[in-house]
């Protein structure tokens, strides 16, 4: 077997069929750079099973044919002596082929201390996995017709009977079974153990230890050992039971994988178990909180991924959705008491508005996020962790602020400076678009919960958060122009320089987020702590009192049914006595 023809980026050759102006495999090889060349022959020669030797003084390889034909090819590229070749790199892991996958692959780790991991195999199979492809010149996205095209040449292979392979590669910063921290628990002794953990590179200079010490370790040691242990040997099912209620004395969250009968005593001391579906046993899916039901290490990742992405949904809409209320309330209440008709400076249909975009569409477009690796380098909450943290109030107060400041000084304010009627419907108007505006701004600043200063971030990947956004943008730009009545607002809409005041006003929330953001959070402590005393003092002793006058409350409803039925007690027995007086007489006369 060899290879015949190939396809590579616009690049192609062709030495079966030269009927036309096709380009032979040694034309080829001299028109790729030496960088595309090397990452050919690294994706053949690295990614293989198969080894080189002499027969009578020449070189041949043995091997399966279809990697025999590869590594020839690639001597065509230039590639020198296959051993010098795997010598000089650094193959991380190597992963058989696999005939369901119908692949095999090899990781690299490159120089620049990143990995490569090299695949190869069927054709129309890794090319549903691909989202660039290479050129001769360049990387650019696989799109639709490329990707088309990349099909039909596939097709045509197929069709001359050939047989099709493709090779890919895909970079990481970091090998993923790295995303954990490594530790083994197994029933081998500890020699054994040690040695297969240096080889699966779990075990660098920690602790390894039998189960019969661990077991009987001090309690004083336990805190001192775990975090460094790394090899368990010898270890009992109650070793791991042990171990799980140890790491949550500690203060730790621990989840426990297992399959077997041995595993149920950790899986129930843990935080959460997780059983294998296809694997295990039923005594372990029962004792297990969630069960893979692929087997695969990497799921217990994506629930964590999206146990996390589902919890900051939920602060980020509670973020926002205070905000909200304690700014429409405060702005609502203090304009009314203000106003000698007592009219608040919104209204109630502008109101049921906001209160839309706060409830329902908020909702819809903080809590799409899609979960990303980058959340699993959060550091996990403690299990008293408020739901509302400290740099959350203070995204909250300081936002609620800022609103406040703006439509206070637009609405009593501006009208003496433009001589606006205090009462009139275009101040209104424009204090209403102007709030809105500001919470349209704000939902980007509610997308994150920490200090950090990209609130754009992954914000063009999300399709539901741009599509609620268009709905709100487009929903208070009619209600402006052609919602007067309903809304009270000014016919016709407000002035090109008021729509200018009002989205420039809702965009500064976002450079004012930023200095926010800068506040640190201990001073904000100690802030809300020294403004909150007083308040505090004033409010404990009221809510003391109002709990004890509901209490009196409770007192007399609980009474009122008690008289009510004594005295009906005290009827009944009457009309009894009178029944018996009746029928004493009647048996007189009888």
């Amino acid at each position: 077997m060899t290879v015949v023809t190939g396809t590579f980026g616009d690049l192609s050759f062709d030495d079966k069929n030269q009927a036309g102006d096709e380009v032979k495999s040694v034309a080829f090889a001299r028109m790729l750079s030496k960088e595309k060349q090397r990452h050919l022959i690294e994706s053949m020669a690295l990614n293989s099973t198969a080894f080189e030797t002499e027969d009578n003084g020449v070189a041949t390889f043995v091997g399966s044919k279809a990697e025999t034909a590869l590594l020839t090819f690639a001597k065509t590229l230039g590639m020198a002596n296959l051993a010098e070749e795997r010598a000089s790199a650094s193959i991380v892991q190597l992963m058989p082929f696999d005939s369901a996958r119908k692949c095999m692959g090899a990781v690299q780790k490159l120089p620049t201390g990143s990995y490569r991991l090299l695949v190869k195999g069927a054709s129309e199979i890794l090319l549903r996995h691909c989202s660039f492809v290479k050129s001769s010149v360049s990387v650019a996205a696989l799109e639709g017709l490329q990707r088309e095209s990349l099909e039909d040449v596939i097709d045509q292979y197929a069709k001359q009977s050939f047989r099709t392979i493709a090779v890919i590669e895909h970079e990481f910063k970091q090998w993923p079974w790295r995303w954990c921290h490594s530790a083994m628990v197994t029933g081998d002794n500890a020699v054994t153990a040690k040695a297969i953990a240096t080889d699966c590179k779990i075990y660098t200079d920690g602790i390894v230890m039998e189960g019969l010490v661990f077991r009987n370790l001090p309690e004083e040691q336990f805190a001192a050992t775990l975090p460094k242990l790394q090899v368990l040997a010898r270890s009992s099912p109650e070793d791991k039971r042990i171990l799980v209620t140890r790491l949550r004395a500690m203060c730790e969250i621990v989840a426990v994988t297992g399959d077997g009968t041995n595993d149920v005593p950790a899986l129930k001391a843990a935080d959460i178990g997780f059983s294998m579906g296809i694997a295990g046993t039923e005594v372990a899916k029962e004792a297990s909180a969630i069960i893979l039901m692929d087997d695969n290490f990497s799921s217990i990742l994506t629930a964590l991924m999206w146990g996390r992405a589902v919890n900051d949904a939920v602060r980020k809409f509670l973020q926002f959705q205070i905000t909200v209320n304690i700014g429409a309330v405060i702005l609502t209440f203090v304009s009314a008491v203000a106003n000698d008709s007592m009219r608040s400076v919104l209204t109630t249909v502008q109101l049921l508005w906001i209160n839309l975009i706060m409830d329902s569409l908020a909702a819809l477009a903080l809590a799409t996020n899609l979960p990303t690796e980058e959340i699993l380098d959060y550091k996990p909450q403690a299990r008293n962790a408020a739901l509302i943290s400290v740099t959350m109030w203070k995204i909250i107060i300081g936002q609620t602020i800022y609103q406040l400041i703006v439509t206070f000084v637009l609405y009593y304010a501006r009208p003496s400076i433009l001589n606006y009627v205090i009462d009139g419907d275009e101040i209104r108007s424009v204090v209403f678009n102007a709030f809105v505006w500001m919470q349209i701004f704000n939902m980007f600043n509610a997308r994150r919960l920490d200090n950090k200063f990209n609130v754009l971030q992954g914000v063009f990947s999300n399709y539901f958060f741009l599509i609620i956004l268009a709905i709100m943008v487009g929903c208070q730009i009619m209600i402006v122009f052609v919602g007067g009545r309903a809304f009270q607002i000014l016919a016709g809409g407000i002035s090109g320089q008021d729509w200018g005041i009002s989205i420039v006003l809702g965009a500064l929330s976002l450079p004012f987020a930023i200095l926010i953001r800068i506040f640190p959070d201990p001073w904000f402590t100690a802030t809300a702590r020294v403004c909150g005393t007083p308040v505090m003092a004033v409010l404990n002793p009221t809510g003391r009192a109002m709990h004890a006058f509901a209490n009196k409350l409770r007192g007399l409803r609980r009474k009122k049914p008690e008289s009510q039925s004594v005295s009906d007690r005290a009827e009944i027995e009457e009309k009894v006595v009178d029944m018996e007086k009746r029928a004493d007489v009647e048996n007189g006369h009888a």
